[in-house]
């Protein structure tokens, strides 16, 4: 494509290669602009048309774009039609989905671009290129032209810049995840063409975003899969509770949890690409028991009704004790038993 002056960028959400073509397109004098919905930026989850045909609501579509890992209403089809050309690697169909790790930097959006630019990629644009499309494969080395330790580097002073931390406590916080998935024994599971062994922490929460950085970056370097449960506070949106697949899962691993249930049951909307090497989901609410000790003779029921008017579910009750289901705000027909005891 040749590129025009008036040739708009028009840039998806924010993530570090984002970041970097931004910086790019500025040192270029080449003009962009961010794809927006009600005037704000677009976050991952309003990039692309939703399934009732929304999508960012600006800029208008016209000839002279180039849309980079966004799409507007009536998405990638419209801007086919239109002639205009879209730079992505995220769904199937987009120019860079299934490229192979070798060739990352025909796949990558960041690649994607130099090439239309008709530009060679700096040694920096490789690094970004490897990590945004294949970073598992990159650490792997089956990315030819990426030295492990400069993507290991790199990948530090990312997080640093993301996180604001110094480098010294992410370094540490990193080395300390290796060494607990050293000692940590993996959880064999069968898949179609093996076997993907699986370092499970289901029964803590990583509740920071720094904190999570550092557990994938972990597993990255140490060549591990680990499934891990994060809730924390993203893209200005309340924390929602993930199971994350980090590391290096098999394909196969992903295309078996992605396509059932035998696999962490309780997982639903679950998301992956197995060309890409990852996967996750979001568990449903666990049951949390609860235990509220009272003096003989108090009437619970009478109790019960003057704390929570009519919402709470009666399960039983015995001589000792009266059992209720107690609403969770904000999770329709989700239930925490409570059981009040008898002392005294």
């Amino acid at each position: 494509m040749k590129v025009h002056m008036q040739t708009v960028f028009v840039l998806g959400a924010r993530d570090p290669e984002m970041d970097f073509i931004r910086r790019f397109l500025q040192e270029n004098d080449l003009n962009f602009m961010h794809a927006c919905v009600s005037g704000d930026r677009v976050d991952p989850g309003s990039a692309y048309p939703s399934a009732n045909g929304d999508g960012p609501t600006a800029p208008t579509v016209k000839h002279h774009q180039v849309w980079i890992e966004c799409a507007p209403p009536g998405g990638k089809e419209l801007l086919k039609e239109m002639g205009i050309p879209c730079i992505d690697h995220h769904h199937p169909g987009d120019p860079g989905y299934d490229v192979k790790p070798e060739d990352h930097h025909k796949g990558s959006s960041i690649g994607q671009l130099h090439a239309m630019l008709g530009m060679e990629l700096s040694s920096e644009a490789r690094l970004v290129s490897a990590i945004d499309h294949c970073v598992n494969a990159a650490y792997r080395k089956e990315c030819p032209d990426i030295d492990v330790d400069a993507l290991f580097e790199y990948q530090i002073q990312g997080i640093c810049k993301r996180t604001g931390k110094p480098r010294e406590i992410i370094a540490e916080k990193i080395d300390q995840y290796q060494r607990i998935l050293s000692v940590s024994p993996p959880k064999p599971y069968k898949t179609r063409a093996g076997v993907c062994y699986v370092h499970e922490f289901l029964k803590t929460t990583l509740t920071t975003f720094w904190e999570f950085l550092c557990f994938r970056e972990a597993a990255l370097a140490d060549r591990a899969t680990a499934a891990v449960l994060t809730q924390f506070k993203e893209n200005g949106c309340s924390p929602e509770r993930k199971l994350m697949v980090v590391g290096h899962p098999t394909p196969d691993f992903i295309e078996r949890f992605t396509g059932g249930t035998d696999l962490y049951p309780t997982v639903k909307n679950r998301f992956g690409v197995p060309v890409r090497g990852y996967c996750g989901g979001y568990p449903e609410p666990e049951e949390k028991k609860g235990c509220l000790y009272v003096g003989r003779g108090v009437a619970y029921e009478t109790m019960m009704t003057h704390l929570m008017g009519d919402d709470f579910v009666k399960v039983g009750s015995t001589d000792d004790k009266f059992e209720v289901k107690i609403p969770i705000a904000n999770c329709n027909n989700t239930y925490q038993p409570w059981t009040f005891c008898v002392r005294g």
